[in-house]
């Protein structure tokens, strides 16, 4: 009437075609309806997870139980505890501590309990809060196949680590903030997502001053159908602006969507530059550039020009005064540019 368990698992070097896990242990223990179970991993190479170890534990009785998850690989750590309860068919907890680390996005860790509904057709996040030092991302989240509904607000996301992938050497001021609503079958989702800066500020070292640019009325914005994406961004720094569209294909696992938009920015006034080219003074001008972009989302294309009109500026060094120039530059594809363009100089023409 009362049954009970024990058991141990070891294995080593496991494969299955390219996953690998160095060592297993296990240890199950179960006796009157209380379980105790304890399983470590080693030095594995499993779905997009490279490692050193991961240990899990679940201790307790079906209708309260504890449940400890700590994970060592280079793409993530993850240390969560959390108790449960299970009533058939629905299984009940909340995520006491939770701790994500990972490269590119830091650390987070939850600002409450995280509350968690799961059964054979339905998981359920409420309301969860996650912070890294000042940035918050607070999310609710129900998964369902034919009714799922996901909503995110991210708060002070500093924009120098938007472009940290740039490698932009300058010092960049400034935060984003937006939200995310998806809702429909989980095979159908639809909505939309709009992200905001502000205003900002990025400095960059010049030969005599440093040059700051000023960012503002900066915005993203997001809509979501099962045939398409549509993004837009639009953004002013300093006196240039900047505009940008792009639609793409539905976005499933397997399929590479295609892509077609443009892009747009101008300059009217080129002065500052003279700040980041040494030998220039009186710099004057406008410049402009036009672009389309096509072909998909892993091979983009790029097919544009970039002009610089009724530009001036002088080179004291050569004793050069160089007036009324233009310039054309046209991409060919990703083989080949070609420049057009005539400046004068004193009574000369080039």
């Amino acid at each position: 009437s009362a049954p009970g368990l024990s058991a141990r698992i070891v294995g080593s070097d496991l494969i299955y075609q390219q996953h690998r896990i160095n060592q297993v242990n296990a240890d199950i223990l179960w006796q009157q309806a209380r379980a105790d179970a304890r399983m470590n991993i080693s030095e594995f190479s499993l779905p997009g997870l490279h490692g050193n170890s991961l240990s899990m534990s679940i201790i307790g009785e079906p209708g309260q139980h504890d449940i400890q998850i700590m994970l060592d690989a280079n793409e993530l750590q993850l240390n969560a505890s959390a108790k449960g309860n299970w009533q058939a068919p629905v299984w009940q907890g909340q995520v006491e501590q939770l701790t994500i680390s990972q490269p590119d996005f830091g650390s987070w860790v939850n600002a409450k309990p995280v509350i968690l509904q799961a059964s054979k057709d339905r998981f359920i996040v409420e309301h969860a809060c996650f912070t890294r030092e000042s940035t918050s991302l607070c999310s609710a989240i129900q998964l369902q196949e034919t009714d799922t509904q996901i909503t995110a607000n991210l708060k002070d996301l500093p924009l120098k680590e938007l472009l940290q992938p740039l490698n932009v050497d300058a010092e960049i001021e400034g935060n984003i903030n937006g939200g995310l609503k998806l809702q429909g079958p989980l095979n159908a989702l639809r909505g939309q997502a709009d992200f905001k800066l502000e205003q900002g500020l990025v400095t960059v070292s010049a030969a005599d001053e440093p040059l700051s640019l000023v960012l503002r009325e900066g915005l993203a914005d997001l809509q979501i159908t099962p045939s398409n994406l549509n993004a837009e961004l639009r953004l002013k720094a300093g006196d240039a602006s900047i505009h940008a569209s792009a639609t793409t294909g539905p976005l499933k696992a397997g399929m590479n969507a295609h892509l077609k938009g443009s892009l747009k920015a101008e300059i009217p006034q080129i002065s500052q530059i003279s700040l980041l080219v040494p030998g220039l003074t009186q710099v004057d001008g406008r410049l402009a550039l036009l672009a389309d972009l096509k072909g998909t989302l892993d091979k983009p294309e790029v097919q544009g020009f970039l002009e610089l009109e009724n530009a001036s500026a002088t080179v004291p060094q050569l004793g050069l005064s160089l007036q009324k120039a233009h310039l054309i530059a046209k991409n060919h594809g990703t083989d080949r540019v070609t420049f057009e363009g005539d400046v004068t100089s004193g009574s000369g023409k080039l």
